[in-house]
């Protein structure tokens, strides 16, 4: 296999940091370089290189990203925040930039995701159990409780409660306009967090994961092998006719597995993943290298949990220190 120059952005983050060190693992003679809007990060215990980008938003970004492709000869970019794979995703060709390949999902799972409302609307009209969804700007909730939360923020960042309508009263105009109501999936303390992954040749492989959720990340989990979540996932990556890999989160109801979200990249999870026997991080970058992958064999959850644990990384003059 020839060496590789791997372009990983959103260098400072924990998804980044998780894949900068699987790679490792896997190919440690690939050179490694990472991005971020800013330094304030341990980026250089993980790259080999790290370079400053603008937001993705800024018309500049491109032409930068294109520059330090061009600079460090870069062939695979691993685009790691959502903003970025929009602004990629939404270019005519998003498979490419210049000569370096970019690792994500396809466009049709990218463009359904990254907007819950037509997320909703689309597996509806698919067939696939969802939740009610209503556009905050233009309607009222059908039912309490319900949630209200932003139609293009993932995780729980300006999610409400909404119990009656003086809490819908209260979510303030700025917010609506870009918001959604949904039902609220009960009960509450059943919630799961599933990669799926659907090859180049259509075969889907999932993990069932049962989690504890500390401000926004897997804290704690255990395995499951629940054959309707199992069936629900196939649904979703058929529907959506993935390829690569998105994290689905849902809800198992007394009506079965019902999601609230999918995040078309690779989440927080995917360094548990990995150990766990559920690398679909290299699975995609070798199928993106031209590889075949070996066959896989469900993964037996008895007995299995896992825990998030934390580092300690100290710059001291030219001295690195960890615990």
């Amino acid at each position: 296999m020839s060496n590789q120059t791997i372009l990983i952005t959103g260098g400072g983050g924990y998804i980044a940091q998780s894949i900068a060190q699987i790679i490792r693992q896997l190919f440690p003679e690939f050179k490694l370089v990472g991005t971020d809007i800013h330094s304030r990060h341990p980026g250089k215990v993980f790259y080999d290189e790290v370079a400053l980008v603008p937001r993705a938003d800024d018309a500049t970004y491109i032409d930068v990203l294109s520059d330090l492709i061009d600079r460090h000869k870069v062939t695979i970019i691993i685009p790691t925040t959502e903003d970025e794979i929009k602004v990629l995703n939404d270019r005519d060709d998003n498979k490419v930039i210049q000569s370096a390949l970019i690792l994500m999902a396809n466009k049709l799972a990218i463009d359904i995701s990254l907007d819950k409302l037509k997320t909703m609307t689309f597996l509806k009209e698919k067939n696939v159990t969802v939740p009610w969804t209503i556009d905050a700007a233009t309607g009222s909730p059908v039912g309490f409780p319900c949630i209200f939360k932003q139609r293009s923020v993932h995780g729980s960042r300006e999610l409400r409660l909404i119990d009656n309508e003086a809490d819908v009263d209260a979510v303030p105009a700025r917010l609506t306009a870009k918001g959604i109501w949904q039902d609220r999936l009960l009960p509450s303390n059943a919630e799961y967090t599933c990669s799926v992954y659907r090859t180049a040749n259509n075969e889907v492989r999932t993990l069932i994961m049962e989690r504890t959720l500390e401000d926004g990340f897997t804290v704690q989990g255990t395995l499951d092998d629940n054959q309707d979540i199992r069936a629900y996932l196939e649904s979703i990556a058929t529907a959506i006719d993935l390829k690569g890999s998105i994290n689905v989160q849902l809800i198992l109801t007394d009506d079965g597995p019902v999601l609230f979200e999918i995040n078309p990249r690779f989440s927080s999870t995917v360094g548990f993943r990995h150990l766990l026997g559920f690398p679909d991080f290299e699975w995609q970058l070798r199928e993106l290298m031209g590889e075949t992958l070996a066959p896989f064999v469900d993964i037996d959850p008895e007995g299995i949990e896992f825990f998030r644990v934390s580092k300690c990384i100290v710059f001291k003059k030219s001295d690195l220190i960890t615990f």
